[in-house]
């Protein structure tokens, strides 16, 4: 190590200091970069090597005052950690193309000199899982390595939180947040933050110092009035819906405000930027220099509040597909049947379809709008199809963690997944009770009528082998069913959000057109309805051109790449076995039965654990961190199996399951 630091004592140049300061970290760097020990023990071999020799200590630190002194720093503090662009998508497509051929950065600037010496994305992880203590240590030993007083230092931090300013202000004005936002606390907040900015800065620059702190205090309130208003925004938005953009626009404000609360106590607040700040200032530095250009952080971040909302508007949809009481429980039965009774007809629409003759476009678009049809009428007519719950109960399953005292509910989790469970058997009881026999019933109508067979031979073999797990790729095509049906869940909450965000049926209400030709009561009544239902219809509509198009681009692209849905593929084995009967074996009965009710269980499946991963992420909540859950829902089943294949007598209550 010794070695290591004494190339600082032939470092006359810039060049040479960054080169040797390189070099000094990577002979910390681990072979594994998640690894702190051996970074750590570098880290502790090269403080007792300076604390021993004064005049080493003195060249290296000298070295790295020289380098800050001689740097450009607007740059780094007011980008490092904010997002540059002013939009989602502008920052999105702009850190791809950086990260294939990344921007040009000046050479003097500290951006670059980060760059230079911590080169690797991974570098921060063993640089931040280092001790704070360790580092204290190091930073202690070299002060002062900084004068953050210095004029160059003074002038360059004035420059950037002077810019940091003037962007808040202008993007506290921007749609997606004054819009949501009264006018007297966008005047008093992101408005009124420049002006103590400037009034501050104008005092540094008089040397004026007997008025710096009052001011200094000042702009922290005005600061802190601004995070307040975002935050304002935030819980609106849980009533009121977000944007892609309005999140963005908040978290970018948010970073904006961090740098400007930073360099003011950097430059005007007396002990206020101490070791243990300048430590935390340096581990986050490496940590957004490394992610500068990463997409998948940009997305996690602003996806957070979005994803939220959307698995909120499913956690209200997917109440009406929970049963609680025996009455709700009969009534879900019946919905089902009506459901069953819905597909029945969409698979024999699709069999006439295919019969049609039409080219294989025409074909793939005839039977996604005979599929949205269908989903969009179950609907319409409070009809439920059973593999519709998983995606929205998911959500209503995650809500069930939040408590009043902030603790998550484990035994109010476990009791919603009772119920959700028998609500999902009852309802895959209620469509194949109807899906199977109808189908069969008219096939066999025809044949009667009409003295012909609705299929062929050779067509209902196809049928049949089409859910048959040992012939075909059907639970593989069930497991792509469940992604379109998890999609077309995620779909139709960020319609619901989009509706409330937009305000949509407010604006119908109040359009001038609409107004003119259709009364006031009727007009309100469309406007609750688009509210209530757009995004159902939206997510049918969708999941019903998946369903009919995957086979078609599976066909193009020569790819195993199909769909199998459980009431769909009953139908089809009803119908197979009528035309076919004589042709197969009981055995051939069994292994197609068992096929579709893997099918079943593999759509449900699926498309359930996809939604409540979400829900529960959206949340805030890793399912490694809910211990204890599953000894909490084994003792449930023990104690209560019944519970979890029809409701109980009296409601099931959290002190039953201690």
């Amino acid at each position: 190590m010794k070695e290591i630091l004494q190339q600082f004592t032939t470092a006359f140049t810039r060049e040479q200091k960054i080169d040797a300061l390189a070099a000094f970290v990577r002979s910390m760097r681990p072979g594994s970069f998640s690894s702190a020990k051996y970074a750590t023990l570098q880290l502790q071999e090269a403080i007792d090597t300076l604390e021993q020799d004064d005049e080493l200590r003195f060249v290296f630190t000298k070295a790295l005052y020289e380098i800050v002194e001689s740097s450009r720093l607007v740059e780094f503090f007011t980008d490092s950690g904010v997002a540059v662009r002013n939009d989602f998508f502008t920052e999105f497509f702009a850190r791809i193309r950086h990260k294939i051929l990344p921007e040009l950065v000046a050479e003097n600037s500290l951006t670059r000199m980060f760059q230079t010496i911590f080169p690797f994305s991974n570098d921060s992880n063993w640089l931040c899982a280092i001790d704070d203590k360790v580092w204290a240590d190091f930073f202690s030993m070299l002060v002062p390595i900084v004068n953050w007083h210095s004029e160059h230092l003074q002038k360059e931090l004035s420059t950037a939180i002077s810019m940091l300013s003037v962007r808040v202000a202008a993007a506290g004005l921007e749609k997606p947040i004054a819009m949501r936002l009264p006018v007297e606390v966008l005047a008093e907040t992101f408005s009124e933050q420049a002006v103590a900015t400037d009034s501050l800065l104008d005092a540094l620059k008089a040397k004026e110092l007997e008025d710096v702190d009052g001011l200094y205090q000042a702009l922290r309130i005005r600061i802190k009035e601004c995070f307040s208003a975002l935050e304002r925004l935030r819980v609106q938005s849980l009533g009121n819906g977000t944007s892609l953009e309005q999140t963005f626009l908040i978290r970018r404000l948010e970073s904006q405000l961090f740098q400007m609360e930073m360099i003011a106590s950097i430059l005007f607040a007396e002990n206020g930027f101490g070791i243990k700040e300048l430590v935390s200032f340096f581990k986050r530095s490496v940590y957004y220099i490394n992610n500068r250009y990463a997409v998948g952080e940009l997305i996690h971040q602003n996806f957070s509040l979005l994803t939220y909302q959307i698995a909120e508007h499913k956690s209200k949809s997917g109440e009406h597909y929970i049963t609680t009481g025996r009455k709700e429980f009969k009534d879900f039965f019946v919905a089902s049947c009506k459901g069953g009774v819905i597909i029945a007809f969409v698979v024999l629409f699709k069999i006439f379809i295919h019969r049609s003759g039409a080219n294989a476009f025409w074909e793939a678009i005839l039977f996604s709008l005979n599929y949205a049809a269908g989903f969009i009428i179950i609907h319409v007519t409070h009809a439920a199809l059973a593999t519709k719950q998983p995606a929205m109960t998911a959500s209503r399953i995650a809500a069930s963690l939040d408590s009043k005292k902030g603790e998550r509910n484990l035994y109010g989790l476990a009791i919603v997944v009772g119920q959700t469970s028998r609500s999902q058997i009852i309802s895959f009881v209620g469509n194949l009770l109807i899906v199977f026999p109808l189908p069969f019933l008219f096939a066999y109508l025809i044949s009667v009528v009409n003295g012909s067979v609705m299929v062929s031979e050779k067509e209902a073999l196809h049928m049949l082998d089409g859910v048959n797990p040992t012939k075909t790729l059907a639970w593989l095509y069930a497991g792509f069913t469940g992604v379109f049906l998890f999609v077309s869940g995620i779909i139709s909450g960020y319609w619901d959000n989009r509706v409330i965000y937009s305000q949509i049926p407010e604006r119908i209400r109040q359009h001038p057109s609409l107004k003119q030709i259709i009364s006031g009561k009727r007009l309100n009544s469309i406007a609750n309805y688009v509210e209530h239902n757009l995004g159902a219809l939206v997510g049918n509509f969708a999941l019903g051109f998946f369903l009919g198009t995957a086979a078609f681009f599976g066909n193009i692209f020569g790819l195993p790449f199909d769909i199998r849905h459980i009431t769909i593929a009953a139908g089809n084995y009803a119908i197979g076995i009528l035309g076919a009967h004589h042709l197969i074996t009981w055995h051939t009965y069994l292994v197609c039965f068992i096929g579709v009710l893997g099918i079943g269980f593999i759509n449900f499946l699926v498309s359930f654990t996809l939604a409540f991963m979400v829900a529960v992420r959206s949340r805030g909540v890793e399912l490694r961190n809910l211990p204890g859950f599953s000894n909490i829902l084994f003792t449930y089943f023990k104690r209560f199996p019944a519970d979890f294949i029809r409701p109980p007598k009296l409601a099931r209550k959290e002190e039953d399951l201690l």
